[in-house]
């Protein structure tokens, strides 16, 4: 059963029906954001974010091989950990005690919240033709998510749609293959907007398993079950979503979206789940 929640485009299909309302599978009052955090200068181009535990996100920018460590009580970045040279480096993941960063061009990198160690830089057969632009833990398949926001095959494509691959950490390989596979024209027909599709962060929901793609451009969420049909379309208001980029959940599945600057002061929003 596909439900699509349109509050903020005043339309709406199934369960959805008016603003503030919710489907069941996207349990967000998108235009009530619970909390937002404004973020110092050196986040204003910030690119992902990460939950780390109560009250504390890690995210990274992508300019600068940093790590840093946010604090939402005090509003403030409490500790940055140096694991790379510059870059461009998209996102970020946490995954048991390690954690995973990745660049545009796919390569991987492991460091800890410690940062006590060299980071392991891993190369994966992805280039930056593909885009890499989010990460995220799959605990329950040992596996890394990468979404990507260009071409969706290894070496080309032909079908403009967009690819999330899978990066096993049992055998630290990339399954050549996509393990999900979006529709740019299914996703611009369900949103009823002429603006591509291209993914910028991803994130598994730790209540009912679903995987969410944020995409900057065409600012859109798009939540996929485990075979990889679309459950939800959400279209993100522009009032609060300037440039969103990095997405990811508490344990009891409350939501966060980082968004950037763009000249101005970047922010995280969080919205209270509503199940």
């Amino acid at each position: 059963m596909l439900y699509i929640h349109t509050a903020c485009t005043g339309s709406s299909t199934d369960q959805s029906s008016g603003e503030g309302e919710l489907s069941k599978a996207f349990p967000y009052r998108i235009n009530e954001p619970s909390e937002r955090f404004w973020l110092p200068s050196e986040l204003e181009e910030i690119s992902g974010v990460m939950y780390v535990e109560d009250g504390i996100l890690g995210a990274v920018q992508d300019e600068k091989g940093i790590l840093y460590i946010y604090d939402t009580k005090s509003t403030a970045v409490i500790n940055r950990i140096r694991f790379g040279a510059s870059g461009d480096y998209e996102d970020l993941t946490l995954a048991g005690e390690a954690v995973y960063l990745v660049r545009s061009d796919g390569n991987l990198y492991k460091t800890s919240l410690t940062g006590t160690t060299p980071a392991e830089i891993i190369d994966t057969p992805l280039s930056g033709k593909n885009d890499v632009e989010g990460l995220a833990y799959d605990a329950e398949n040992n596996r890394l998510l990468l979404a990507c926001k260009g071409i969706s095959g290894i070496e080309k494509d032909d079908s403009g749609n967009r690819a999330v691959f899978a990066f096993d950490l049992k055998n630290n390989t990339l399954q050549p293959d996509p393990v999900f596979v979006l529709s740019v024209k299914e996703v611009k027909q369900l949103t009823k907007s002429k603006e591509s599709f291209r993914p910028s962060g991803i994130a598994i929901h730790p209540v009912n398993g679903l995987v969410y793609v944020l995409a900057s451009v065409g600012k859109v969420l798009v939540v996929l079950n485990k075979n990889g049909s679309i459950e939800a379309v959400q279209p993100l208001p522009a009032r609060y979503f300037k440039q969103p980029e990095g997405i990811c959940f508490a344990p009891n599945g409350d939501l966060f979206i980082s968004n950037e600057g763009r000249g101005s002061m970047a922010s995280i929003l969080r919205y209270n789940f509503a199940p």
